[in-house]
């Protein structure tokens, strides 16, 4: 499932049928990394089991997956190479290489080492309700997600996501919630972190703990921001958000930690995570949205 995600809208108008996404997505579907190439990013299919299955429409939300492949090339490795092509450089040459020539020949290791070194991938997950406008990208990496929205506006021109604003401050949310304001169907959960803003920047944590406690209100009234509080919504979800908007430990009940479709599993499984999945954060995301008075 997804674990952390950020919020996204979406400018630009994401195709309206299932089929049309796939086309648009598979221009830019995954390939492996050449011999001489450490990384590459595009889209896998949903489903192994269907062709061309690049875009999942469950509900009237639709689900895509980028796969990110790399070789792993540790420095290390480089370095320890390196000085042997430096060396036999010095032998030749009866000179040490200059700044450029080592350069070049650091180049011609790397050239010599990526065809040998093993790849690992990861894949990343994201749901688009075309309705809202709205994209959920399941990460709060800053270059994962830079690739995601590259390879997404490439495939679908004129989309350009842009990280999602509310009319109200996140931080008056974060206070309410902790300081016990009647804001249904939303209530704190177990974690907590609050920082003081000046010369020490400071923080104070707290975890598995009962944030009614005194203390822990006391130190957001004595002048403490939130960085970063867990919310808990209905019955079935339990999530932290940061100052940030970053959405992190996201659990829902009966879910478990996995990507889905990130194991051979069958169609039904994976459509029925899916459909899991899906539903219950746009619900979350309609509530927390009401609550800072709509996007900008």
């Amino acid at each position: 499932m997804l674990r952390n995600f950020r919020l996204y809208r979406l400018q630009g108008t994401w195709p309206e049928s299932e089929e049309k996404a796939c086309e648009a997505l598979k221009q830019y579907a995954f390939v492996e990394c050449g011999r001489f190439s450490r990384k590459s990013a595009g889209f896998e299919q949903s489903l192994e089991q269907v062709v061309d299955s690049y875009c999942r429409r469950i509900s009237g939300l639709d689900f895509i997956k980028l796969r990110f492949q790399s070789k792993l090339l540790p420095d290390s490795v480089i370095s320890e190479a390196l000085e042997e092509r430096v060396g036999e450089f010095s032998s030749r040459t009866g000179e040490l290489p200059t700044k450029g020539e080592r350069k070049s020949l650091k180049e011609e290791t790397i050239s010599k080492l990526l065809p040998q070194a093993m790849t690992k991938s990861k894949r990343l997950l994201g749901i688009i309700c075309r309705k809202r406008g709205l994209l959920i990208l399941g990460s709060v990496v800053e270059g994962e997600n830079e690739v995601f929205l590259e390879k997404l506006n490439a495939a679908v021109p004129g989309l350009l996501p842009r990280l999602i604003e509310f009319k109200e401050p996140l931080e008056s949310f974060m206070k309410k919630i902790i300081l016990d304001e009647s804001i249904h169907p939303f209530r704190v959960g177990r974690e907590c972190k609050l920082r003081e803003i000046g010369a020490t920047n400071s923080t104070i944590s707290w975890f598995d703990r009962n944030l009614k406690e005194s203390h822990v209100r006391e130190s957001l009234l004595e002048g403490l921001t939130i960085d970063r509080v867990e919310v808990r919504h209905h019955q079935n979800l339990t999530l932290v958000i940061d100052r940030k908007y970053g959405f992190l430990k996201c659990k829902l009940l009966g879910e478990t930690d996995a990507v889905p479709g990130d194991s051979p599993d069958s169609p039904e499984k994976i459509d029925g995570d899916f459909a899991l999945i899906g539903p219950s954060l746009l619900t979350f995301f309609d509530d927390f949205s009401a609550q800072l008075g709509g996007m900008v």
